[in-house]
């Protein structure tokens, strides 16, 4: 991400972030509602605004809500 010109931040600072960027490997992850981790936790209040199936890969961006 960071050679691609964006920012990232340390996960201590999670909170702190407008997006987040989940990339997820394992089966039926395309159900946002199975989605738990330390990270989307730390984030905060999101909401979902894109969703893609890369490579067999599942990617969520969240944006943050207040």
């Amino acid at each position: 991400m960071e050679l691609n010109g964006y920012q990232v931040l340390a996960p201590t600072l999670f909170n702190q972030a407008n997006q987040l960027l989940i990339i997820k490997e394992a089966k039926n992850s395309d159900d946002i509602t199975s989605l738990k981790s330390w990270e989307l936790d730390q984030f905060g209040s999101k909401k979902l605004i894109d969703y893609a199936e890369i490579d067999g890969r599942h990617v969520f961006l969240f944006n943050k809500t207040n």
